[in-house]
């Protein structure tokens, strides 16, 4: 009997981990009319002041006033990198350098949503 159970519970964690990974384009719109979707304002709201707090070191080291008028998020494939850029009075200055540890994918641009691709640029 707990061998019964313990296949069945085997079978059921495969399938749902299956339909999780290969079913994203069942599961994610019902989820998303049951929960509803987060909005980017939203997201900011959530995550702004603690970020702000993070990143306004940086900023000041840079010589850049915080918040910045822009910024530019450059990722390197290769390098397995992310660099923070802003900008002041018409001067691109590097704010932080980030180390990506783990991407999936290989070389290359990414061609369709799913392909495992990093996005390049």
């Amino acid at each position: 009997m707990k061998l019964i159970v313990l296949v069945v519970l085997i079978i059921l964690a495969l399938a749902g981990a299956g339909l999780y990974y290969f079913g994203r384009s069942l599961w994610v719109p019902v989820s998303q009319k049951v929960v509803g979707r987060r909005t980017v304002a939203a997201a900011v709201q959530q995550f702004a002041p603690v970020a702000e707090q993070r990143l306004a070191p940086y900023f000041n080291e840079s010589g850049i006033p915080f918040p910045p008028n822009q910024i530019t998020l450059i990722g390197l494939k290769e390098e397995k990198r992310l660099e923070l850029w802003a900008e002041n009075n018409g001067r691109w200055v590097l704010v932080k350098t980030y180390e990506i540890r783990r991407a999936s994918g290989k070389a290359g641009p990414k061609l369709v949503e799913g392909d495992e691709q990093v996005p390049e640029g």
